[in-house]
C-alpha cells in the first residue's frame, strides 16, 4: 500500500473514540496495513498531541489492556490539528500543514473520514474542494468516507448526494453503514449461495414468515438532540435493517461487486411495500425527561412494521421488521420460520414446535441456528425441537473483528463492494417515508423500559397464529426459542 493519511474530521467525538481509533489501532499494532499510515486527528478542542493522544489511550485502555509495546507501535502514526472544521478560512492553514507532512514523506494518498454531525457533512465537504484538498497528484488518490444517515427523508438524502457528485467522482465516494462491516452480515450471502440445500428453500413456497429485529437495552442517553430529530425509523430501519432485508431477500448477484450487489438489493427495496394497519410506534416512558426534549414529543423510540415483497420469490410472505431503545435485552438477528409439514404424523408438544426455524444472530454471541425435529428417545414417535448450531466462537477460536476493520482496509484497497449506491439509499428512503406517512397524532403508544415495546406489535403476530422469537443470551450452549413477555 502507497503511504496514506487518514484525515478524520471530529477526531474528538464519540463515534471516533469509541469506535475509529480502537479499530486504526488494531489495524496497526497488528501490522494489518502498512506502517505508511498517518492518521491525522482533526477537532475543535486546541489540544496538544500529547493530550490528544492521552485521550486516545485513555479510551482504548477502557477497552482492552494495551502492552507498552503496541503502544509505541501505535502512537508515531497520530497528528493532532485543531480547527473550527465549518469556517473555510481554516482550511488554507490545514493545506499548508498536510502538504508539508506528506512532503516528509514523499506525497500521499488523503483519506477523509467525517466523523461528525451529518448537519456539518455539505459544509466540510465544500470546504474540502474549495481548499483543494481533494485534488489527485499523479499516481495518488483522494477518497472521502460519509457514513450514515444519509439525509433524514427521500429529499434531503437526494440533495445530499447531488452535493456530494458535484464535488467528488463515483470512484471517490465511500458510503458507509458499518453493519455491512459485520462478518455474521456478510455470512447471509455466503449461507444462501455457498450452500446448495438452502437456496431452493428460499421462497414463499417454503417460508411461512421472516422476523428482523435490531433491539437495544439503553435508552437514547445523551443522544436526545438528534434522535428527537431522527426517531427509530430513520435511525435504523432505514438503515441497518432494511439493509438485512435486502441481503436476505435479494436475487443471486452475477458477482459480488460493488455494481452487482448494488443492483440486487435495489431491485428488491423497489418491490417491498408495507402494511400502514400493522405498524406501530412506540416511545419508551421517561423518553422526554432523559432525552431532555419538548413535552408533548411523538419521536418514536420504538418502530414495528409488516413489510411484503411483491415479486414471484416472496408474494404474500410477511417480513415483520422491528427496532427499539430500552427493550429487554439488546440483540440482532433475523428469523425464517418455515412452513409446517402438510401431514402431522407426529405428536408435537405444542403446534408452535413443528415449525423449523433458522436464525442468524448478528450479535451478540455471533451465528447460525437451525431448529429441527426429532424423535425423542424411549417414546413412541413423540418429536421434539433440537438446535443445530453454528457458533464464531467456538468454530473459529478467534475473536471477530469490528466491522469498521473490514470498512477500513476494503477503503484503503479501493474495494466499494460493501458500500452504499445512491439508488440503494433511495429506494430504502422511499420505504421509510411512507411509513412515516402513516404516523397520525396520537399513534405514539407508551411501553415500560425493559419490555419488548407496545403489545401492539404482539398482538399484529398472534392474530395469525405466530409469535416472536426471543433468544437466550448463551447462544453458543443452546439457542432456545420463546415467546416475548410485556411488562
Amino acid at each position: 500500500m502507497q503511504t496514506t493519511t487518514a484525515i478524520i474530521f471530529g477526531a474528538t467525538g464519540d463515534l471516533a473514540q469509541q469506535k475509529l481509533f480502537p479499530t486504526l489501532f488494531q489495524l496497526i499494532v497488528r501490522e494489518e496495513v502498512s506502517e505508511r499510515l498517518t492518521l491525522l486527528a482533526i477537532g475543535r478542542r486546541p489540544y496538544s498531541r500529547e493530550q490528544f493522544l492521552e485521550m486516545v489511550k485513555e479510551n482504548l485502555e477502557k477497552k482492552r489492556v494495551i502492552t507498552p509495546e503496541e503502544w509505541e507501535k501505535f502512537q508515531p502514526h497520530v497528528l493532532y490539528y485543531q480547527m473550527d472544521f465549518n469556517q473555510r478560512d481554516s482550511y488554507e492553514p490545514l493545506c499548508k500543514f498536510l502538504v508539508g507532512e506528506e512532503e516528509k514523506r514523499g506525497g500521499c494518498n488523503r483519506l477523509f473520514y467525517l466523523s461528525v454531525p451529518p448537519t456539518s457533512y455539505q459544509t466540510i465537504l465544500s470546504h474540502i474542494h474549495a481548499s483543494g484538498l481533494h485534488q489527485q497528484a499523479a499516481g495518488r488518490w483522494r477518497r472521502i468516507i460519509v457514513e450514515k444517515p444519509f439525509g433524514t427523508d427521500l429529499t434531503s438524502a437526494r440533495e445530499l448526494d447531488a452535493h456530494i457528485k458535484a464535488l467528488f467522482t463515483e470512484d471517490q465516494i465511500y458510503r458507509i453503514d458499518h453493519y455491512l462491516g459485520k462478518e455474521t452480515v456478510q455470512n447471509i450471502l455466503a449461507f444462501r449461495f455457498a450452500n446448495g440445500i438452502f437456496e431452493p428453500l428460499w421462497n414463499r413456497e417454503n417460508v411461512d414468515h421472516i422476523q428482523i429485529t435490531v433491539a437495544e437495552e439503553e435508552g437514547i442517553k445523551s443522544r436526545g438532540a438528534y434522535y428527537d430529530q431522527a426517531g427509530a425509523f430513520r435511525d435504523l430501519m432505514q438503515s441497518h435493517i432494511l439493509q438485512l432485508l435486502a441481503l436476505l431477500t435479494m436475487e443471486k448477484p452475477d458477482d459480488f461487486t460493488f455494481a452487482g450487489l448494488s443492483d440486487q438489493k435495489t431491485a428488491v427495496l423497489e418491490k417491498a411495500r408495507f402494511d400502514p394497519e400493522q405498524t406501530v410506534f412506540g416511545q419508551y416512558e421517561g423518553y422526554l425527561e432523559e432525552a431532555k426534549v419538548a413535552e408533548g414529543s411523538q419521536t418514536e423510540t420504538y418502530g414495528m412494521t409488516t413489510c411484503y415483497i411483491d415479486d414471484d420469490r416472496w408474494r404474500g410472505v410477511p417480513i415483520y421488521l422491528r427496532t427499539g431503545k430500552g427493550l429487554a435485552k439488546r440483540i440482532s438477528e433475523i428469523s425464517l420460520q418455515f412452513k409446517k409439514p402438510q401431514q402431522d404424523l407426529f405428536s408435537y408438544t405444542t403446534p408452535r414446535k413443528q415449525a423449523n426455524v433458522l436464525t442468524f444472530r448478528i450479535q451478540p454471541d455471533e451465528g447460525i441456528a437451525l431448529r429441527l425435529g426429532v424423535k425423542t428417545p424411549r417414546q413412541n414417535m413423540q418429536v421434539e425441537p433440537v438446535q443445530m448450531e453454528f457458533c464464531y466462537s467456538m468454530s473459529f477460536r478467534t475473536e471477530l473483528p469490528d466491522a469498521y476493520e473490514r470498512l477500513f482496509r476494503d477503503v484503503l484497497m479501493g474495494d466499494q463492494s460493501l458500500c452504499l449506491r445512491e439508488d440503494n439509499i433511495e429506494a430504502s428512503w422511499k420505504i421509510v417515508d411512507r411509513v412515516l406517512e402513516a404516523k397520525a397524532d396520537g399513534s405514539v403508544r407508551r411501553y415500560h423500559i425493559g419490555s419488548w415495546g407496545p403489545a401492539a406489535a404482539d398482538q399484529i403476530l398472534e392474530r395469525e397464529g405466530r409469535e416472536w422469537f426471543a433468544h437466550e443470551s448463551t447462544v453458543c450452549n443452546g439457542i432456545v426459542l420463546e415467546r416475548n413477555s410485556n411488562t
